[in-house]
């Protein structure tokens, strides 16, 4: 087994890596100076039933390695360059089915949360890819090809599964006044067919793991509070100019959004992007002290919600102003900066 860097408490890039290593082995309980713990190939594992349950990156560097433990840091890392490269592809076909300007093919680079993840070897690229190709699909009525980058997202990173939830109930809700029971049953079913999937997987997971009790709702909730409770906190536990400037550029994209959205109208009720840009709205507002609390990693777990609200100012073709074009390649090269340089 190669060297591997365990920053202190715990990591999720550990966690990735070690199901890459092997992600059908069960976690086993030891004990360390007198703690319980849960584990396997040496790296601990605070949550398994969590943490085991996304699955699509860790299943696909262990199937690039071909199952060879000393070859996972190298799959890893270009698991998530492919879908960087994967993202701006995807992105372009957006401009061309919109027909906005070139200009908008650009968005994911401006995006800091990105680069974090490739440098963490962490998923949230690879949600960002499967959002944006579900989008993709979504607008191009390619239902098969929807169904199947939901199920990856929902492997991926079941959490993001709350971006989906708008284009779920606009499909669920197409032509229901307007066509037979049986016939929408018989059209829709393969529709959540993807959640089908994540939670027969996460029914398996509960059979594997039957005495842990802390499963995926507890941690999911632990992780909202009360508007700006979780920023005020975590600016007064562990304040920095750069997570200042962080959280200011989110706001500022929302705000871009927001201005639009008073300016124009509503949109039709069956527009993804609207209520994504509300969704994403109370999300960076709840999100608590434990998603915050670092000086910049947060950044990668709003990657998603960023990405969203570009898409939403690419549908409307509204272009960013100069200054936030310019304050945001500052951010993305001061986290470029950062991951390279501070370990």
């Amino acid at each position: 087994m190669h060297d591997l860097t365990i920053f202190k408490g715990v990591y999720d890039g550990q966690f990735y890596y070690r199901y890459a290593v092997n992600p059908f082995s069960k976690d086993k309980r030891y004990v360390v100076d007198g703690v319980k713990e849960k584990g396997q190939h040496g790296i601990k594992v605070d949550a398994p039933k969590y943490r085991r349950g996304r699955l699509t990156y860790p299943l696909a560097a262990w199937t690039l390695a071909l199952g060879q433990a000393p070859l996972i840091p190298y799959p890893l890392i270009l698991i998530n360059l492919l879908g960087f490269i994967l993202l701006i592809r995807i992105v372009k076909a957006l401009v061309l089915h919109s027909g906005a300007s070139w200009y908008y093919c650009y968005f994911p680079l401006l995006i800091g949360g990105l680069y974090f993840s490739v440098a963490r070897d962490l998923p949230d690229l690879l949600v960002c890819t499967f959002l944006a190709w579900s989008y993709l699909c979504f607008l191009r009525e390619q239902r098969f090809w929807f169904v199947v980058a939901s199920a990856l997202l929902l492997l991926c990173k079941e959490s993001s599964g709350i971006f989906l939830v708008p284009a779920y109930l606009i499909l669920g809700l197409e032509g229901l006044m307007t066509t037979s029971l049986l016939r929408q049953i018989r059209e829709k079913a393969i529709l959540f067919l993807p959640w089908g999937i994540l939670l027969a997987w996460k029914a398996t997971l509960q059979s594997a793991y039957p005495k842990i009790k802390q499963g995926f709702t507890a941690l999911f909730l632990k992780h909202f509070e009360l508007p700006f409770k979780g920023i005020y906190e975590s600016l007064a536990y562990n304040f920095s100019i750069a997570k200042v400037l962080f959280i200011s550029w989110g706001f500022m994209l929302i705000a871009l959004c927001m201005k639009e959205l008073i300016k124009r109208g509503r949109p039709p009720l069956k527009n993804w992007m609207y209520w994504g840009v509300w969704i994403n709205l109370l999300l960076i507002l709840c999100y608590a002290i434990p998603i915050y609390i670092d000086k910049w990693s947060f950044m990668r777990v709003l990657a998603a919600s960023h990405m969203l609200c570009f898409f939403f100012l690419l549908e409307r073709k509204v272009r960013p102003p100069k200054w936030f074009v310019g304050y945001s390649t500052l951010i993305a090269l001061i986290v470029i900066v950062t991951v390279v340089f501070v370990r």
